[in-house]
């Protein structure tokens, strides 16, 4: 399973693929949420590679705040982009498994995700491929 310094180096090499920069990282440090995110700035816009920690799970979403601001944390499914230029960038440049924005908005089946916690799975009731492996879950 890739680790932290993997992802860190994806992003880069990603970002370096599509003539764009490397904006940051927001490292989630507690159990919630699950993904990390690295900012990637191209094309005049940032957007967030995110990476499921347990797993070699990347899409790209809007930036999200991880940390806790005015007494909460933000929650809530991610809004995911469409950005086929760097998902190819990711895909050529990692081992991961980077996830396209039809993919992660298709519709969840729990049968077609066996390696996710059916527990987990009834409890938050994802609707779509996304909130099933990004989540802010305890």
């Amino acid at each position: 399973m890739p680790d932290l310094a993997a992802f860190r180096s994806a992003c880069y090499a990603a970002a370096r693929s599509v003539g764009g920069s490397v904006a940051g990282f927001r490292l989630s440090e507690g159990a919630t949420p699950n993904f990390h995110q690295g900012l990637v700035t191209h094309r005049g816009r940032t957007v967030a590679v995110v990476w499921v920690r347990s797993s070699s799970w990347l899409a790209v979403a809007e930036p999200r705040d991880i940390e806790f601001v005015g007494g909460g944390r933000e929650s809530g499914p991610l809004r995911f982009r469409d950005d086929p230029e760097l998902v190819t960038a990711l895909a050529a440049a990692t081992d991961f498994r980077v996830l396209t924005l039809a993919e992660v908005d298709r519709p969840f089946d729990p049968a077609a995700w066996p390696c996710l916690s059916p527990d987990d799975v009834t409890h938050r009731n994802p609707a779509t491929v996304g909130e099933a492996l990004f989540h802010y879950g305890d």
